[in-house]
């Protein structure tokens, strides 16, 4: 009885610590470059929100979530664990329902939603997860951040029965990412 106490939550994840390591410092070291270019279209997008402006800022997280499950899953992600496939799937029926969910809504940049926005945009999770080695990931590139801003994009818009599927894949990510 005592050995199954002994376990971790971490036991049971599929990829070993130090080899998710290495597959966020290649992944980093490839797209790190980007960073200056995707933090110029999240000041410009928090902007068009501003102004009610909300096409480029819908368009763009929507395309992030595609890059992210192109780049990250299909490259990295997916020759180290089974559910990598899964993942990338996912994360593109999440860009197609979050582009669906969000036209034609009134959104609130001075809301809970606006602050997760904002601090998902700006704040360099995988920095503070420890999962960057001493790379700043900006949204989109942070996987972790993507998911984050895309709650916050839901929660600034009007609330009804549908945010639940739009919200099932960013906390399904999250709760993931957590235990990895």
């Amino acid at each position: 009885m005592k050995e199954i106490l002994s376990y971790r939550l971490n036991d049971f994840v599929m990829i070993h610590p130090d080899v998710l390591q290495e597959m966020y410092s290649r992944y980093q070291s490839q797209i790190f470059s980007m960073s200056l270019f995707f933090i110029l279209f999240n000041l410009y997008s928090v902007y068009g929100i501003n102004k009610n402006n909300f096409l480029f800022t819908r368009l763009y997280i929507s395309l992030s979530w595609i890059f992210v499950s192109l780049y990250f899953f299909l490259q990295y992600f997916n020759e180290l664990h089974t559910m990598g496939p899964y993942f990338l799937a996912l994360f593109i029926i999440e860009a197609f329902l979050l582009f669906w969910w969000t036209r034609g809504k009134e959104f609130n940049l001075k809301s809970i939603g606006g602050s997760l926005l904002g601090i998902g945009y700006f704040v360099p999770f995988s920095y503070f997860l420890n999962k960057s080695q001493g790379h700043f990931l900006w949204f989109p590139l942070g996987i972790d951040s993507l998911c984050i801003v895309t709650i916050g994009l839901i929660f600034m818009g009007p609330k009804n029965k549908k945010e639940i599927l739009v919200l099932l894949i960013p906390l399904l990510w999250l709760f993931y990412s957590f235990f990895i």
